[in-house]
Parts: C-alpha cells; sequence; structure tokens
C-alpha cells in the first residue's frame, strides 16, 4: 500500500501528502516519499506534485529538490526546489539560478 501521511492544522483543516514509496528514518527523523509525490494543503486550495519530499519532523519542514509543480485558485507555479515551514504558513519555491519565490498560506 502506498504511504500517506496527514498534517493536522490549528484552524486550516488537514494537509494531505501521498507518494508511490516512503521510507521512515528513526534516528534522523525524517519521512522521505519518492515517486507521484502530491500534497494537498487543508487551508489553502493548493496541490503540489514532484518526485520526492522530505519531512523532518525536528523542524517541522517539508522540503526537496526534484522539479515541482503547485496548482491553486492564485494561478500555478513551477520551481526546482521547495520548502514548506512554518506549520504550512510559508512555502519556498526556488528556480535555476537565484530566482525564488515565496508565498504565505495563511
Amino acid at each position: 500500500k502506498s504511504p500517506v501521511m496527514e498534517f493536522k492544522g490549528d484552524k486550516d483543516g488537514t494537509t494531505r501528502m501521498a507518494a508511490t514509496n516512503g521510507v521512515f528514518d528513526q534516528q534522523t527523523r525524517k519521512f522521505t516519499m519518492t515517486g507521484n509525490v502530491v500534497l494537498i494543503t487543508g487551508g489553502a486550495d493548493f496541490t503540489f506534485k514532484t518526485q520526492e519530499a522530505v519531512v523532518d519532523l525536528n523542524n517541522s519542514t517539508v522540503y526537496g529538490d526534484k522539479h515541482v509543480e503547485g496548482t491553486g485558485s492564485v494561478g500555478h507555479i513551477v520551481g526546482e526546489s521547495f520548502v514548506i515551514s512554518d506549520n504550512g504558513k510559508s512555502v519556498q519555491f526556488h528556480g535555476k539560478g537565484e530566482a525564488k519565490v515565496t508565498a504565505s498560506m495563511q
């Protein structure tokens, strides 16, 4: 069965992430999901798709250094890597060179 993670928000609902495969490293407290990773945000209407995402339970971040695409009511964004932090309130997409987009999901 494919791995699925759910993150409960304070008031925004549940964010859900699913992938083809997943591995949890107890020592580092990181969960790596690979293959058709889909993250659907609970508080905003955004869906992210990538081939790999790492959930770092030590500092409550989700990040990846593979191509990522996001779609929602505000539009469509494409990046080469991403970082989701601050309990999902901060989302950064990084492109080639120094290109970076930062959004708030409040």
